[in-house]
């Protein structure tokens, strides 16, 4: 009910926020019987009821004066339709009970009851303009009258009423520390009053009135912090109310009463004064960062006995001091230890998600939260799984357990493992105390793995490997692609090596997104071995009646046969897959061709296709080079983008699907011998019948629907290795466990197509800042920049940044921690909001030192953002490493041979020979140069990084800007197509 009708001038400032009050209540519920045990409030309904007569006010008053009969007279026209009169009943002397004994109970129990004690009433209407000693003395006189609480509080308003009393009482807290803590006071403010020996007490009054603070907490704190009372500036009295904001805070928070006595006074503050000091003491931790660490600090030292009694269950969500912070790490690291998951991951995700002060000041201490969080999400997620698979009676039974509970482990065990490597230095503060618990966990994450593993392996030796057709990866082409080819539209089948199942499941997040679209994952179990030989070509259409003719040597299966011709390698698959579906073309292409194409050559590159076939070994390269955790969501990065680039190209139908999963076993030596070291691959062994073996799985190649074979696989039963010597077991495939067999099948439909993006936007604002223990840093500014009207689109708009490094093989970018305008990190990639600066933290690591050029990029295709090489070298961390190849599956395609014809005139002749020529002509027609067809280009491997090293250098010379991508391990040059960047640099580098 809105009303402008305003309470009579004679009501004082008690009696007007008794009528606010009532007033609104009666706005939300109509009927309110105002029951009145103590007959207290009878003068002051009278005057109302005067009010209400005079036209001044917009609800009927009525009132229980000793005749029932006579209320309910007055009540005659309310009772037909008590909603269209809004009242209040005045019922003096009844409570709840014995107001339901008279004639009103009808009207009671349709309308509101309202009850009000006379102190609580004072309390409510002084907080915040008197001090609560000043409340309490008034009240302990026993008075009860509102014309007398009138009269007080109007006195106590009008006193003091020097020039700094009138001029405090307009000033609300944070404006009045902002006053105090000024390095410059302006003439005639608080502060400079305070210089020229003003008079304090109406300064303290009003820090009493605005935040409670008692006389006796400033007189104690100034003794022990060693602060002369009557010599005090500007900056102590700020002190002391900021001390007192923060042990507010505290108080408030905490699950148990305090232990400190002098906090007794915080523990009973009426609760607009508990907000006062709360939203004080955030302010100042957002304002006046160095003067809160300060305050806090000699706060901290106050509290003495409050830190020494604290325990990481009685604390709240906001850590006002360190020792707060430092007590929930414990406590976090004790609940880890003790498999209370929940509890670690309830502290572990306040700290991360309630922008933690500390965690702010200092991004190592939120590395060390966030590798807590990522070890109690994995052991949450094994304790829902269970132990063991539990009770199924097919294959088809263990795959969907698997989905619904085992890929959930095995996802956060890959991030647990993403977040080790990228956050966990001997640098970082409590090292020893982290890594215990994430040790710990490789070994609890092993010991489920082991027991899902050895207990799906039983099941295929008695009931047998292969599961219905309708699961078989061989029957995948038919099943899945052949139909979508029918419907006319041309489809998308991107064969990413070692896109494991739970990998897929974080992808779909983003699938599902898309407007106008319809996603499915499904499962299937992949070929054994699970090997990329295997797995990639038994994607091909190469299934004949549920047999597959595999060509078998050295103890490798090496391809299948078509029917006409051996698949072996991506072309062979690519032939076999077109002239399964037809088409006028089925153009082959890598993730990396697709991001380094434009628009207009995308869509002629696919022009006429009923097939576009993407293969991808991001994953599987870096897993190999042993920098899979930290690689994996590049990756993963770049499979999105190109599906994005793919839509807007036209394409309307995608498939997404794996050769195999892995195993990750970081830290994890355990291995099992089967003769000679140099007999078995790293999870599988192909020889021969023989004997079973201890703790084997083993299987003929016959009964795996393999024609023409009589040789037999056997696997570790468990997740472990074969002994094969000196080599990397970190990243593991070959064998049978869910992990590797499990592989991914996503369909994505598109309803309409989408076009490009006209949105523009560019990195601004771009600067170097200081390095925080061997993490380089940078803040930066998505701009939008289109010139045509983005009608506000852009604001607040959400975008993916990243960052990677340039010119380096071997060299991964690991982004550690970003802040800022609410910028996060996803997935590796930093989710910045448009137009607000972030702060992102990276490290730099190779296996050999060095300085390296670094480029900001967007690596999705939401938007059109022109990249940004930063001006500056990173220095590069050396970290130890082992080669992990061992096995001969990683497939490279093929270079293409290249014979350009170079004009007389063109400017390539300025190139010192023909075979830089060569390399320049190629990248500035095609837009990319592959890392084999520079070899191809220029001669040779060892000719090739000659010229690497001196790439910059040659393009100077060029027209275009170019430069070199690593990405996983994969490295390419590319042509850009802007060659304008903005960048404000930093005063060292400058």
């Amino acid at each position: 009910m809105t009303d402008t009708i305003t309470p009579a001038r004679r009501h004082g400032p008690v009696s007007k926020a008794l009528e606010s009050e009532l007033r609104a209540l009666i706005g939300q519920h109509d009927i309110v019987i105002w029951l009145d045990a103590g007959s207290i409030y009878t003068d002051f309904v009278d005057s109302l009821a005067r009010m209400q007569a005079d036209g001044k006010l917009p609800y009927a008053v009525h009132a229980f004066r000793g005749s029932h009969l006579q209320l309910l007279f007055d009540l005659r026209m309310v009772s037909s339709s008590p909603s269209r009169h809004p009242m209040v009943i005045h019922m003096p002397g009844f409570n709840r009970d014995s107001v339901k004994q008279t004639p009103i109970l009808e009207l009671y129990l349709a309308g509101r009851s309202f009850e009000k004690r006379f102190s609580t009433l004072v309390t409510d209407a002084a907080t915040g303009n008197v001090t609560p000693e000043q409340i309490k003395a008034f009240l302990s006189d026993g008075e009860t009258s509102i014309a007398a609480a009138d009269e007080w509080l109007t006195d106590m308003l009008r006193s003091g009423g020097n020039s700094i009393a009138a001029q405090l009482h307009s000033l609300s807290a944070e404006s009045l520390l902002d006053d105090l803590l000024s390095s410059s006071p302006m003439p005639d403010s608080v502060a400079d009053r305070v210089d020229d020996g003003a008079d304090l007490k109406p300064l303290w009054n009003r820090l009493g009135a605005t935040l409670g603070l008692p006389g006796d907490w400033r007189t104690d704190l100034l003794r022990e912090s060693q602060r002369d009372e009557s010599q005090i500036g500007p900056k102590d009295i700020a002190f002391v109310a900021a001390a007192w904001a923060m042990a507010v805070e505290y108080v408030d928070d905490l699950d148990r009463d305090p232990v400190d006595p002098r906090l007794n006074d915080a523990s009973t503050l009426a609760t607009p004064l508990k907000q006062a000091c709360r939203s004080l003491a955030c302010y100042l931790r957002t304002n006046h960062v160095k003067f809160y660490l300060r305050t806090s600090n000699d706060a901290e030292n106050f509290l003495e006995v409050e830190k020494i009694a604290a325990r990481a269950e009685d604390l709240g969500k906001v850590d006002t001091f360190e020792f707060e912070e430092q007590k929930i790490f414990e406590g976090t690291l004790e609940a880890i230890k003790e498999e209370k998951w929940d509890v670690a991951r309830t502290w572990a995700d306040r700290r991360l998600s309630g922008d933690s002060f500390w965690l702010q000041e200092d991004p190592q201490r939120e590395s060390s939260w966030r590798l807590l969080l990522s070890a109690a999400v994995l052991g949450e997620s094994i304790e829902k799984a269970g132990a063991t698979l539990g009770e199924f009676h097919s294959l088809t039974e263990a795959i969907d357990i698997y989905i619904a509970k085992g890929a959930a482990v095995d996802r956060a065990h890959r991030q647990m493992e993403q977040q080790r490597r990228s956050l966990l230095f001997p640098s970082l503060p409590r090292y020893y105390d982290v890594r215990q618990p994430l040790d710990a966990m490789r070994l609890l994450w092993r010991d489920w793995a082991d027991a899902w593993a050895i207990e799906f392996n039983q099941f295929c030796q008695t009931h047998g490997f292969l599961p219905k057709p309708e699961y078989r990866q061989r029957d995948f082409f038919d099943d899945v692609v052949v139909p979508l080819c029918k419907d006319g539209d041309a489809v998308a089948v991107f064969a990413v090596d070692a896109f494991r199942f739970e990998m897929a499941t974080e992808l779909m997040d983003e699938f599902e997104s898309a407007k106008a679209t319809t996603v499915h994952l499904n499962g299937r179990l992949a070929e054994l071995p699970t090997v990329t030989s295997v797995g990639m070509n038994a994607l091909a259409p190469v299934n004949q009646k549920g047999k597959m003719k595999p060509d078998v040597k050295n103890g490798s299966v090496r391809s299948f046969h078509s029917g006409q011709f051996q698949v072996k390698d991506p072309a062979s698959r690519k032939r076999a897959m077109h002239e399964k579906v037809g088409g006028r073309t089925c153009p082959m292409l890598t993730l990396q061709e697709i991001s380094g194409l434009d628009g207009k050559q995308l869509r002629r590159k696919i022009a006429g296709a009923k097939l576009i076939y993407v293969h991808s070994q991001e994953i599987d390269d870096a897993g190999e080079k042993d920098l899979g955790p930290v690689v994996f969501d590049y990756a993963m990065q770049s499979i999105r983008a190109a599906w994005q680039l793919l839509r807007e190209a036209g394409v309307k139908q995608f498939v997404l699907t794996a050769d195999h999963g892995f195993l990750l076993r970081d830290g994890l030596s355990e291995v099992q011998s089967h003769g000679r070291k140099v007999d078995p691959r790293r999870r599988h062994v192909l020889r021969p019948p023989s004997a079973d073996h201890e703790g084997e799985a083993r299987v003929p190649l016959s009964d795996l629907g393999y024609e023409g074979c009589d040789q037999h696989l056997f696997f570790p039963m468990g997740t472990a290795a074969f002994d094969i010597g000196n080599k990397s077991l970190n990243y593991l495939h070959g064998g049978n466990s869910l992990q590797e067999r499990l592989i991914p099948v996503i369909t994505i439909s598109h309803r309409a197509a989408v076009g490009g993006q006209n949105e523009r936007y560019e990195f601004t604002d771009v600067k170097r800042e200081e390095a925080v223990a061997e993490m380089h840093c940078v803040t930066a500014t998505l701009t939008h920049v289109s010139e045509q009207a983005s009608l506000g689109f852009s604001e607040g708009l959400k975008l993916a940044a990243a960052l990677r490094p340039l010119g380096a093989d071997d060299v991964s970018l690991e982004l550690v921690q970003v802040r800022g305008g609410g910028a996060k990190l996803k997935s590796g990639t930093i989710v910045a909001t448009a137009g607000t600066p972030f702060e992102v933290f990276f490290r730099l690591k190779g296996k050999s030192d060095g300085r390296v050029r670094v480029e900001l990029y967007h690596p999705a295709a939401d938007a059109d953002v022109t990249p940004l090489l930063l001006p500056d070298r990173f220095t590069v961390t050396v970290v130890g490493g082992v080669e992990a190849k061992s096995e001969p599956e990683i497939e490279k395609t093929p270079a293409k041979p290249i014979v350009d014809e170079i004009e007389a005139s063109s400017w390539l002749h300025e190139l010192e020979n023909d075979e830089v020529r060569q390399f320049f002509n190629h990248l500035e027609k095609h837009g990319t140069v592959t890392a084999d067809e520079a070899e191809t280009l220029l001669g040779g491997p060892r000719q090739a990084r000659r010229f690497s090293s001196k790439f910059e250098a040659f393009a100077a010379k060029a027209p275009f800007a170019a430069r070199i991508d690593v990405i996983g391990g994969v490295k390419r040059y590319v042509r850009e197509h802007e060659t304008e960047y903005k960048i404000i640099k930093d005063s060292e580098s400058s």
